[in-house]
């Protein structure tokens, strides 16, 4: 071709065309075929200098971003050494390189207390203040911890900081002050004597329970709270466990009870409210969850065995957990009043 002419467009195309299809033949290897485009010292400075490339120089930077962009570029040997060569001779400040990604400003650094103490100070203000940032930012936070897979991810990485000594649990093998343990009482009294307060408090637990009932990590109740109380009631009325009575006793091999009076065939269960769905809190036509279902169901089935063993010799009182919350003492003269009747 003569100096100054230029291909036309259609003559460009058909040469594009045949080089494709030579390629795909075989008949033409293409020249940079299993090489490694390895960018010189020039190129390199005229890149992060934000220089205008050659045109030479700006398509072999095209083509080494493409490689690196799909992950099979990898710098050799040598080119490695000339980069680092030639970045030596280049020294950012220490803004310029952590807005590179270089360096992280902070590295080997640390904050003074008034530093800190003003950062606090300015967060206290601005979440007090803009109560739309605030609660955008308590929004924001529930819905990435209501992930079942980012709590748990997050709890393993907890555990393995713990196990090799990178996160330090401060308070672990410390027991609080009995200022703080009293401090937290008064704060939880304070919020608990708000009926509101009371009952968010409540369904949120209920709630806790009935996640972890479900997922199966729920641990089996036994020994709960209304029963302690009744144990503990009985033997101070002179009552001696495993003598007069039995605590946790499994009828027939077939169903587990709070307590048996073997002698006087006495059976007493401590019911939960919740539960056991209490029915002065519970009305005939409330809606029932459906542990609360089953649960009713199991209690039924197990009423009716044990009242038909031994021509219906055996006798089955229920406690509720409000009444023994109330009044324990009463609900144990009920429990004695059933074994002088039988005695």
């Amino acid at each position: 071709m003569r100096k100054g002419t230029h291909f036309s467009e259609e003559t460009k195309r058909k040469i594009s065309e045949t080089k494709k299809r030579l390629y795909s033949e075989g008949k033409i290897i293409p020249p940079m075929k299993g090489k490694t485009f390895i960018p010189n010292e020039n190129q390199l400075r005229a890149l992060r200098e934000g220089r205008k490339l050659s045109h030479t120089e700006e398509v072999t930077a095209k083509r080494v971003k493409a490689r690196i962009m799909k992950g099979n570029y990898k710098h050799s040997e040598e080119a490695r050494k000339k980069m680092s060569i030639s970045r030596k001779g280049y020294h950012y400040s220490p803004k310029t390189e952590f807005k590179k990604g270089i360096i992280p400003w902070m590295k080997g650094k640390h904050q003074s207390k008034e530093a800190i103490e003003k950062q606090r100070a300015s967060m206290i203000k601005t979440y007090s203040t803009n109560l739309q940032l605030k609660k955008r930012i308590s929004e924001a936070t529930k819905k990435v911890m209501s992930n079942p897979k980012f709590r748990e991810r997050l709890s393993e990485i907890r555990k393995r900081g713990i196990a090799s000594g990178k996160i330090k649990v401060w308070n672990r093998g410390k027991r609080p002050s009995e200022e703080t343990i009293r401090k937290q009482r008064e704060t939880l009294m304070k919020r608990l004597s708000n009926p509101e307060e009371r009952k968010k408090v409540s369904e949120r637990s209920t709630a806790t329970l009935l996640r972890l009932y479900e997922t199966g990590t729920f641990p089996k109740q036994e020994n709960t709270k209304p029963e302690r109380q009744i144990k503990e009631e009985l033997i101070k009325r002179g009552y001696k466990e495993g003598i007069d009575f039995i605590h946790q006793y499994k009828f027939m091999n077939k169903f587990m009870c709070d307590f048996c009076f073997p002698k006087q065939k006495v059976i007493v269960e401590a019911y939960g409210d919740f539960w056991h769905a209490n029915p002065n809190k519970y009305p005939a036509g409330s809606t029932l969850h459906k542990h609360q279902i089953k649960g009713v169901g199991r209690d039924k089935s197990k009423e009716a065995y044990i009242r038909k063993v031994d021509n219906n010799s055996w006798i089955y009182l229920i406690l509720w957990e409000s009444d023994i919350k109330k009044d324990v003492a009463k609900c144990v003269d009920k429990i004695e009043q059933a074994l002088l009747r039988i005695s």
